[in-house]
């Protein structure tokens, strides 16, 4: 422990002196612009753009800028470029003609991620990297449920990140109507700021306050040479001093005279900066030699017997791309403790050279599973982001998991059903209608209506269970849902041949992923029909789930909807979550299950002691 912390106190000495020689004023900053129709109500002339290229031309040769533009969606208009050219300056200035204000939405939470991304991947780690966000509104992608999602995704989520990574937020609002709220969250939360322009003569004022802010962190990292400096051109006094004037008058100039008194103090600075990481290399070479000589994950006994003592449960990685792996899987996760890197000693072998000899680590901890990235080179992610070496992190079930740039899906087998299940019946035609059973269907006209008909009324029996299943169905159950589900329907019984044939589509609409599947019999048929093609409804279920949830993003609820189209139309709909949350509905098809099947989930029952 001593070694490693003189080690990490000579690495960051080492750092203080390198950051000292780093050039001031390198700044990686986005303009993130709203370009929806209300902006021109504030801005009738556009002269946004005008103040952006102006501001643009104050920054130095070694900044660098990039620009997003959004309103229903987010559009890099222009990635970092640096302005050490006129070509780049030039790129920019194409960039801002873009603006317009013919935008219909306000999709920025897309456009703050994106800004984001670039700084992420493209940005550099010397420089300060700030973001100006310009809007006049609220989050308004057209859908208000998503709106809320998005926004509160905004504020907590990708505020973290940028805090985390050190971008910096800076927000201008064009109106008294605009969500203050979410603009202050976000620069409060990124050490950043917010601003008010209600009026076109406002915006000036507002990029010199930001522009004051960018010199300020410029000057920072260098203590007051910079300003010194400043000062000296201002008042039209040259930087040499009076021992160095007859140099100054040669044909060398002042320039010389700068660059020698730089070599002179960099020349000791630097022969000091090679011993010192000469030495923190032998060091760093030593500790791994001998963290080499010991096994890479140590568990004490008392550890490994607390988790035996739970039994594993059933867990799976699968890969999503190839990655040249010995065989397709899914690579089952049978021990408390697995290993994945490029190394033949690990669990889980990735024969791929920017995968890290060992890479990560999956472990069975405290009742969850949570991934370690080993101090990898290239990095391991979860659902995008990159985690910090040597800290665990929990995953669940769905979780997208990159080993460098190998994406695998982590599936917890046992997931299905995840709560509190509720068990409900069937709606059959004969049932609803009240009449003799319907035997045949004669037109595919005539089966659509029957579907709308049973549909119809097993979303009333849903909303009757109470008022969140009542909330459940009104949110994604509304009328344009059951008419594409209706139309889907249509579409399908036009494919069908002789008529006995399953018959399968999928509508994404996230967060749910509404899966039909028809079949060509009867309700009293249907348990035994999906024992004998999938093994029983349950693993049905977690097949489609895994095809038609972990793989779409924004979705995380499968709704199985079954409609028997040939004999006495009937409909069923199955409900699973794909994460425990507070209230979350779950329903599960009665008549489609085994007796086993129905004995593995927890049941719910009426006063009468009925299955609802």
């Amino acid at each position: 422990m001593k070694k490693i912390c003189y080690t990490v106190g000579l690495l960051t000495f080492v750092l203080f002196l390198a950051g000292t020689v780093v050039a001031a004023g390198r700044h990686d900053l986005f303009f993130v612009i709203d370009n929806s129709g209300s902006m021109r109500k504030n801005d009738p002339e556009v002269i946004t753009k005008s103040l952006v290229s102006s501001f643009i031309t104050q920054l130095g040769q070694s900044d660098r800028v990039g620009m997003v533009l959004f309103d229903e969606t987010a559009r890099l208009i222009a990635p970092l470029l640096a302005l050490n050219t006129p070509e780049a300056r030039q790129k920019l200035s194409e960039a801002l003609s873009q603006v317009d204000y013919h935008g219909q939405y306000t999709n920025s939470p897309a456009a703050i991620e994106r800004a984001v991304y670039e700084l992420r991947t493209a940005g550099r780690r010397d420089a300060n990297r700030w973001i100006v966000f310009l809007t006049d509104g609220i989050v308004d992608t057209g859908n208000p449920r998503l709106d809320v999602e998005k926004t509160r995704w905004l504020t907590e989520d990708l505020a973290t990140e940028c805090g985390e990574l050190g971008i910096r937020i800076f927000g201008i609002a064009f109106t008294e109507t605009a969500d203050y709220h979410l603009i202050q969250s976000m620069a409060v939360k990124t050490g950043g700021a917010y601003f008010r322009a209600p009026q076109v003569d406002d915006i000036p004022s507002v990029f010199k306050a930001i522009k004051e802010q960018l010199d300020a962190a410029a000057a920072a990292p260098s203590g007051s040479g910079p300003a010194m400096n400043s000062s000296n051109a201002s008042s039209g006094q040259p930087a040499a001093s009076a021992g160095d004037a007859p140099e100054a008058n040669s044909h060398k100039g002042i320039g010389a005279i700068t660059l020698r008194g730089i070599w002179k103090i960099s020349l000791p600075l630097t022969i000091i900066m090679l011993l010192l990481i000469s030495a923190l290399g032998l060091l760093i070479y030593r500790f791994l030699l001998e963290k080499r000589s010991r096994p890479r994950h140590y568990v004490s006994p008392q550890q490994a017997s607390r988790d035996m003592d739970e039994p594993l449960p059933e867990a799976q990685l699968r890969a999503v791309e190839d990655a040249g792996m010995a065989h397709p899987g899914p690579y089952m996760l049978d021990q408390y403790r697995i290993t994945i890197g490029r190394d033949p000693q690990n669990d889980i072998v990735i024969p791929q050279s920017t995968v890290s000899g060992f890479h990560a680590t999956i472990q069975y901890v405290n009742g969850h599973f949570q991934l370690e990235d080993d101090r990898s080179t290239n990095g391991t992610y979860l659902e995008g982001r990159r985690l910090e070496p040597d800290k665990p992190v929990r995953l669940k079930s769905g979780d997208s998991i990159k080993f460098a740039t190998f994406e695998f899906r982590f599936v917890r087998t046992d997931s299905i059903p995840v709560g509190e299940t509720i068990m409900l019946s069937g709606s059959p035609l004969s049932t609803i209608a009240q009449a003799a059973p319907f035997r045949e269907v004669h037109t595919d006209d005539q089966s659509v209506a029957y579907f709308k008909t049973c549909m119809e009324d097993q979303l009333k029996r849903l909303a009757e269970l109470g008022e969140n299943y009542k909330a459940f169905v009104g949110r994604h159950f509304e009328d344009l849902t059951v008419h594409l589900l209706k139309t889907k329907v249509a579409n399908l019984l036009k494919t069908a041949e002789a008529g006995d044939q399953e018959l399968n589509d999928v509508l994404y609409q996230p967060p749910i992923s509404y899966r039909l599947c028809l079949l060509p019999i009867g309700l009293s048929e249907a348990r035994d029909w999906f024992v004998e093609k999938y093994g029983g409804f349950l693993k049905f279920a977690t097949q489609v789930l895994d095809q038609e949830v972990y793989h779409q993003p924004g979705c995380h609820t499968l709704c199985l909807v079954a409609y028997g189209w040939k004999k006495d139309p009937w409909v069923t709909v199955t409900i699973v979550p794909v994460h425990e949350k507070k209230d979350a509905v779950e329903i599960m098809a009665v008549e489609l299950l085994t007796e086993d099947e129905k004995q593995s989930l927890a049941l719910d029952f009426d006063e009468n002691g009925r299955i609802i």
